[in-house]
């Protein structure tokens, strides 16, 4: 049975994904949903910040814009992969 090169790189690139989750890592997709995730509770906190007395809190402001950058360079390796 051959096996085409096409064949082969998606065999190599399924089975680098797997051994990388399998020891420790995780694979930009899962953690581009987990920062999706953080960042969607982050900026509820800021909207109930924001409606409060106090009004919005700066370091906050500042955390939130820092987790959307860190969304945007993860986001960039995925669609580099």
């Amino acid at each position: 049975m051959k096996i085409t090169k096409s064949q082969l790189r998606r065999i190599i690139k399924e089975e680098a994904a797997r051994l990388n989750e399998a020891y420790g890592g995780f694979s930009y997709s899962r953690k581009l949903n987990l920062i999706r995730a953080a960042r969607k509770s982050l900026q509820s906190a800021q909207e109930l910040e924001s409606a409060s007395a106090m009004g919005s809190d700066p370091d906050l402001d500042e955390l939130v814009d820092m987790v959307i950058g860190y969304e945007d360079a993860v986001q960039a390796m995925l669609d580099y992969e």
